[in-house]
């Protein structure tokens, strides 16, 4: 799935090279950089942001207090060079605690724990239909989920491709990411989110649905296969 992150910094431009390294990893989008607490609760419930990485040497009481009234609260993953602060990231319900200056590798840990929370989260609380509806040129069209192969990301746009039809349609693939069933739909690349019920074998770093054969990145290879451990590999 992909994940719309908030970074919070509480000097300016002091999450500068946090933003640099996680614009390096697919399935991120990042919405905004902020300094107020307050702008992040507004995100949040707009449902602008799944996720939040905070950069701080300190975290006053009040600050603390404010994240932890906020209810429900997004992810959070706080960075910081001072090891002290690893207390209150456990106080605060922080997924990860990273130590600055941030490594790749640490940082892509922690966004795959935050995908795995939203996509939990989503799934307790986002009722499932087995189709949606979208709006494609002077129509609406409804896709029943169990006829979807794939869908790709054109732009703003997605095209959602069935084994008799492809929709193109105004909208983000991170959020539909969001909305369809982790179980079942996995991102393999920035740009591609497949239906498990339809793969026909995985070779290398590529897949195949239908007639079709889509890369899997580097990046997502060991989520790839590890969802599909989950799904039933014998």
């Amino acid at each position: 799935m992909g994940l719309s992150c908030l970074i919070l910094e509480d000097t300016l431009h002091s999450g500068k090279l946090l933003s640099s390294t996680l614009f390096k990893l697919e399935g991120v989008e990042i919405v905004e950089v902020a300094q107020d607490l307050a702008q992040v609760s507004d995100y949040y419930k707009e449902g602008k942001a799944d996720a939040v990485f905070w950069v701080a040497e300190s975290i006053s009481d009040a600050a603390e207090a404010f994240w932890l009234g906020l209810s429900p609260r997004p992810a959070l993953v706080l960075h910081s060079s001072n090891a002290d602060l690893a207390i209150t990231a456990f106080r605060l319900g922080a997924l990860d605690f990273l130590s600055l200056p941030v490594q790749l590798d640490d940082l892509q840990r922690a966004m795959h724990r935050a995908e795995e929370w939203v996509a939990f989260r989503n799934w307790q609380t986002v009722p499932q239909r087995p189709y949606f509806f979208v709006k494609s040129d002077y129509r609406i069209v409804r896709i029943p989920l169990d006829e979807i192969l794939f869908v790709e990301a054109l732009g703003e746009y997605i095209r959602i491709t069935t084994a008799d039809q492809k929709v193109v349609t105004l909208y983000s693939l991170s959020k539909l990411a969001e909305w369809l069933p982790p179980r079942n739909f996995i991102r393999i690349h920035r740009s591609y989110i497949i239906n498990l019920d339809k793969v026909n074998f995985i070779q290398n770093n590529v897949v195949s649905l239908g007639p079709y054969q889509l890369p899997i990145s580097k990046n997502q290879r060991k989520s790839v296969l590890d969802a599909i451990q989950n799904y039933g590999l014998l």
